[in-house]
C-alpha cells in the first residue's frame, strides 16, 4: 500500500478497492462527511510525466489506471467506502518472474526425460527397523499416558463396551451363520490387536452387522443346507469364515505396501449412506425368520431380498407366536432403555386432574453417563426365561445351543486355497467395506476431538488384525460405530479401554459361555434389528441430496436399488461404478462462463450468476472453465468457448479483439490440452485477428507448458498473473494489428532510457511501427534492413538479449529488466497452420526498441522511449 507519486520506472496501476455496507450497516448520520460514492475505473494516458516529489517531472513515463467518480449515484449513508492503493506495473508472467528475480526454465531444445530418469523418480516404500518399529502405535499413545486424568474414562468405557459386546457378539456370530461363541471370539481377540497397530482413539473393533453379514452369505455358498447344517458342514463353514478374516488382512496390508490408504476417496459419504441404508434391509430380512419363528431357506444372489420378504409374507401364518412375543417384547425393553439412556423424560402432568402424560425427547443435558446395558438385560432375561419355562420343548422356540467354555485355540486357517478359488470376490468386498467403515469412523472421530488419523496406518492396523485374529478363531472383523460412539461419549481417552473391554468377555467366556445355552434366537434378532435403527433413518438422506445436488441424489438412488436388488457385494460395484461415472461426467463437462467486471474495482465476476451492474469488457470476452484440462474435457472446453465467442471457421466478423482464459480453476493440463490451446491460439489468430491470452495460470500447468515447448507456439508474454492485467493489456493494445503479439517490455524500455540519462546522452532517432507488416521503420519510412548483430554488455548495460544469427544461442541475462532485441519473435506452428504465435520484428539498431500504442483516443499520446504514437 503507498500513497507515494508515481515512479520514473514503472507503468503504475492505482487500484481502489470499496466495501459497501447494505441498508442499515455503517454509521449512520446527517452529516454529508457520513455518506461517499463508489468509484470506477477510468484507464488514462499521461501525455506528461508524472511529478516527482521535489515538483520536478521524472524521467520515464507510465500507464496509470485512475479512480473517477460514478456519475448520478445519490449520496446516502448506508454507503462507506475503504479506500486503499496499489501501485504496481502491469504483470505478465515474464515480467512477473523478472521483476522478483526468480529463475527462469531454460528452454533446452536438446532436453528430454529418458527412461531411467522416469523410474528413478518413482518412490517404492522403504523399510527399516525404525519405520517398521512406528508401526507399533502403541509405543507412542501408552508411554505418554496420564494415568491420573484418563484412566477413569477408559475404565468406564471398557466396562460399559464390554457389557454391550457380550449380547452383541452372540447376535453377530448368529448373523455370520456361525455358532454364536464365535461372535464372542471376534469380539475378542481384534479388541487385543487393534490397539497396538491402531491410532483411533474410539475405535471399537470387533464384530459389525454389514461384515458379519456379508460372511454369513460367503460360507453358505460352500455347503448345501447353510440353514441346518450338519456337523461337517457347520466345521466347513468355521473354516471359511476364518480363512477369509486371514486373506482379507493379507489383502489389505498388500494395499498398504501399494500406500493404498486413500482408497475410501472414491467411496464418497452419498454412496456410504446408500449402501449402509440399503444393507440395513439386507440384515433385517436375514432375522425375520427368528422374529416370526419360521422355518425357510436363506435366498442368495440377485433378487434374494425380494424372495425373503415375500416368502416372510407368505408364511405370515405359520407364525410361532412364543418367538414373536418374546421378541417384541424384548426390542420394547431396548427401545426404553436407549430412550432414557440418551435423555428421554416421560412426565405427567395435571396427574390429579387430566393425567396428560408427556414424553420429552432425549437432550444431551439429561443423558446418562453410563447407559443402561439394555442389550444385556434383555439377554438375561431371555435365558432366565426360556430356561425356567422351557422354550425350545413347550413352545417350539429355537435357542442357541452349546456354548463351549474358554478362550479360542489357536491355529492356521485351513482353508484358504478354496476362499482364493470360489470366493475371491467376496474377498475383494470384504476388503473394501471393512476398511472403508473402519477408517471413515476412526475419521470423523478424529476431527471431533482434533487429532490426526494415517489412513495408510489405519489400512495397516486393520489388516494386521485381521491376519492374527485369524489364527485365533475369528471371522473378519470392522469398526462399530455404535460401540465407538458409547465409548466417546462416556469419556475413552485411548484405545485402553478396548484392552479393559477384553477382560470383561473373557470373563464371560471362561466362566459364564455354558450360561447362555438357553438364550432365543429371537431375542439376539431383536437386539440386531434394534440396533439398525441408525440405518434406517439415513432414508431421509435422499432429500438431502435432492435439494443440495442432483448428482449425488443419483449416486445415492441407483447405489441403494443396486444393492436391494443385486445383494451387497454386487451392489458394490454397481454404487463405486456409478461415482466414478458421475466424477468423470462432472470433470468432463464442468460449469463455464463468461465474466464481467464490477464497475469501480478490479473484480470479475459470471455475468449470469451476478448482481446487475457486472458488464462486460468493451472489445474482451473473459472465458472460464471450472476444470482442469485433459484428454476427456477437450471437446466440451473448446465447443462452450465457441460457443460463448466465436467460432473461427464461421463467416461473421469478431465484435471484440481479445478473448482471455481465466485459468484460476485449471489445476492440470495434459499435453492434449497443450496443443489444443496451441491449435485455439493459431485460429483466433489467423482466421479472426482475435488475441489468446492466459490469465492466472497455476504453476503446475505452467510446469507442464515449459516442459511441452508450449512457449514456442504462444509466448510467454501472453501469461498474466491476474484477470485485470490481461484486461489493462489488452485494452492498451486495442488499436494494434491483432496479430502483433510480442511487445517489448516497459521496464526494460525505462530501464534503457534512464542509462541513456545517467550517462548525458539524448535518446537517438525513435523507430517507427509499419502497422501493415509488423516490420520496424525508420523516420525516412524506408524498411530498415540494418544488420541483426548480438548485443553485448554495454547494450543495454545488461547480459540480456541474444544472437538470431547464432543458432541455438540460449544465452540468457541475469538482469530483470534485460531487452532481448534484434529477432523475429514467433514460430511456425507444429500443426501446419501457419504461425502459432503471430510475428513482430523488433531492430536493435541505435539501441531502439518498438513501443506500445494506446486505445485512448486522439487527445491521448503514449510516451515511451524509442517509440512515440498519437493515438
Amino acid at each position: 500500500m503507498s500513497q507515494d507519486p508515481v515512479s520514473s520506472d514503472d507503468a503504475m496501476i492505482v487500484l481502489d478497492n470499496f466495501a459497501a455496507a447494505g441498508p442499515g450497516g455503517g454509521h449512520h448520520g446527517d452529516s454529508d462527511d457520513d455518506a461517499d460514492s463508489l468509484r470506477s475505473f477510468e484507464v488514462l494516458f499521461d501525455d506528461e510525466l508524472p511529478t516527482t516529489p521535489n515538483g520536478g517531472r521524472a524521467s520515464g513515463g507510465g500507464l496509470r489506471a485512475r479512480l473517477g467518480s460514478l456519475s448520478g449515484r445519490p449520496r446516502t449513508s448506508s454507503w462507506f467506502a475503504l479506500k486503499s492503493t496499489v501501485d504496481r506495473p502491469i504483470f505478465n508472467e515474464t515480467a512477473f518472474f523478472a521483476r522478483f528475480h526468480e529463475e527462469l526454465r531454460e528452454d533446452d531444445e536438446d532436453s528430454s526425460t529418458t527412461c531411467m530418469e522416469i523410474c528413478k523418480g518413482i518412490k517404492l516404500p522403504r523399510f527399516s527397523i525404525y519405520s517398521i518399529f512406528s508401526l507399533f502405535f502403541i509405543t507412542t499413545w501408552l508411554p505418554s499416558y496420564d494415568w491420573r486424568t484418563m484412566l477413569v474414562g477408559d475404565l468406564a468405557a471398557g466396562l460399559t463396551l464390554g457389557v454391550m459386546v457380550i449380547p452383541q457378539g452372540l447376535a453377530y456370530g448368529l448373523l455370520a451363520k456361525l455358532p454364536p461363541i464365535y461372535g464372542l471370539y471376534t469380539s475378542f481377540m481384534p479388541a487385543i490387536v487393534y490397539p497396538i497397530f491402531g491410532m483411533s482413539r474410539e475405535l471399537s473393533m470387533g464384530t459389525f452387522a454389514l461384515t458379519s453379514l456379508m460372511v454369513g452369505q460367503a460360507v453358505s455358498r460352500f455347503v448345501d443346507d447353510a440353514e441346518n447344517p450338519s456337523e461337517e458342514e457347520q466345521q466347513k463353514m468355521i473354516d471359511v469364515a476364518v480363512s477369509l478374516s486371514f486373506v482379507v488382512g493379507v489383502l489389505q496390508m498388500i494395499l498398504f505396501i501399494l500406500r493404498f490408504g486413500g482408497l475410501t476417496v472414491f467411496l464418497p459419504p452419498v454412496f456410504t449412506s446408500a449402501y449402509t441404508t440399503a444393507s440395513a434391509f439386507h440384515i433385517a430380512g436375514s432375522q425375520l425368520k427368528h422374529v416370526f419363528g419360521l422355518e425357510f431357506e436363506r435366498y442368495t444372489g440377485p433378487g434374494s431380498l425380494f424372495r425373503t420378504y415375500y416368502t416372510v409374507l407368505k408364511k405370515l401364518p405359520d407364525t410361532n407366536a412364543a418367538a414373536f412375543v418374546t421378541a417384541i417384547l424384548a426390542m420394547f425393553i431396548l427401545y426404553w432403555a436407549k430412550y432414557f439412556s440418551t435423555g428421554g423424560l416421560i412426565r405427567v402432568k395435571n396427574l390429579f386432574k387430566k393425567g396428560q402424560v408427556v414424553f420429552d425427547p432425549p437432550c444431551k443435558e439429561r443423558a446418562l453417563r453410563f447407559p443402561i446395558p439394555g442389550e444385556l438385560i434383555v439377554v438375561v432375561l431371555g435365558t432366565l426365561t426360556s430356561y425356567l419355562a422351557d422354550f425350545e420343548s413347550t413352545y417350539d422356540v429355537k435357542i442357541v445351543g452349546d456354548i463351549p467354555s474358554g478362550l479360542p485355540s489357536p491355529g492356521f486357517p485351513n482353508s484358504i486355497s478354496d476362499v482364493l478359488s470360489e470366493g475371491l470376490s467376496d474377498v475383494i468386498v470384504l476388503t473394501i467395506v471393512g476398511y472403508a467403515v473402519s477408517v471413515s469412523i476412526a475419521s470423523s472421530f478424529a476431527t471431533q476431538f482434533a487429532y490426526d488419523v494415517d489412513a495408510n496406518q489405519e489400512l495397516f492396523a486393520i489388516g494386521a488384525t485381521n491376519v492374527l485374529s485369524s489364527f485365533f478363531q475369528s471371522y473378519v472383523s470392522a469398526g462399530s460405530l455404535s460401540r465407538s460412539a458409547l465409548a466417546a461419549s462416556i469419556g475413552s481417552s485411548s484405545q485402553l479401554f478396548s484392552l479393559i473391554s477384553v477382560l470383561v468377555v473373557m470373563l464371560v467366556m471362561l466362566f459364564l459361555a455354558s450360561a447362555f445355552t438357553s438364550l432365543p434366537n429371537a431375542i439376539l434378532a431383536a437386539v440386531i434389528l434394534m440396533a439398525l435403527r441408525g440405518l434406517f433413518r439415513q432414508l431421509s438422506h435422499f432429500k438431502y441430496y435432492w435439494h443440495v445436488k442432483k448428482s449425488d441424489f443419483f449416486i445415492w438412488i441407483v447405489t441403494f436399488i443396486g444393492v436391494l436388488a443385486l445383494g451387497v457385494d454386487y451392489g458394490l460395484g454397481v454404487g463405486v461404478a456409478v461415482s466414478l461415472v458421475v466424477v468423470l461426467y462432472s470433470s468432463a463437462r464442468p460449469y463455464s462462463c463468461l465474466l464481467g467486471q464490477v464497475p469501480g474495482t478490479e473484480l470479475y465476476r459470471d455475468i449470469t450468476r451476478s448482481f446487475a451492474e457486472v458488464r462486460e469488457v468493451d472489445k474482451v470476452k473473459i472465458f472460464r472453465y471450472n476444470a482442469s484440462l485433459y484428454f476427456a474435457n477437450l471437446e466440451h472446453f473448446t465447443n462452450t468457448l465457441y460457443k460463448n465467442t466465436i467460432h473461427p471457421f464461421a463467416e461473421e466478423e469478431s465484435d471484440f479483439h481479445t478473448v482471455i482464459l481465466d485459468m484460476s480453476t485449471c489445476n492440470d493440463i495434459d499435453s492434449a490440452g497443450v496443443n489444443k490451446l496451441v491449435i485455439i491460439s493459431n485460429d483466433f489468430a489467423n482466421r479472426k485477428k482475435v488475441r489468446l491470452l492466459l490469465a492466472h495460470v497455476r504453476g503446475p500447468v505452467r510446469d507442464v507448458f515449459t516442459s511441452a515447448k508450449f512457449y514456442k507456439h504462444v509466448g510467454k508474454q501472453n501469461l498474466f498473473v491476474s484477470v485485470h492485467d490481461a484486461v489493462l493489456y489488452a485494452e492498451v493494445h486495442a488499436d494494434k494489428p491483432n496479430y502483433l503479439l510480442e511487445d517489448p517490455d516497459v521496464d526494460a524500455i525505462l530501464a534503457q532510457h534512464q542509462a541513456l540519462l545517467a550517462a548525458n546522452k539524448e535518446p537517438e532517432e525513435p523507430v517507427q511501427l509499419d502497422e501493415s507488416h509488423g516490420r520496424a521503420r525508420t523516420p525516412d519510412g524506408l524498411l530498415d534492413t540494418s544488420s541483426r548483430r548480438s548485443r553485448t554488455p554495454e547494450d543495454f548495460l545488461t547480459t540480456g538479449g541474444s544472437d538470431p544469427g547464432t543458432p541455438g544461442s540460449r544465452t540468457r541475462g541475469r538482469s530483470p529488466r534485460a531487452v532481448r532485441a534484434g529477432r523475429t519473435v514467433g514460430h511456425p506452428s507444429p500443426l501446419g497452420f501457419g504461425f502459432a504465435n503471430p510475428t513482430v520484428q523488433v531492430n536493435d539498431a541505435d539501441d531502439t526498441a518498438i513501443g506500445r500504442s494506446s486505445p485512448q483516443g486522439a487527445d491521448a499520446s503514449a510516451t515511451f522511449v524509442g517509440f512515440t504514437s498519437d493515438v
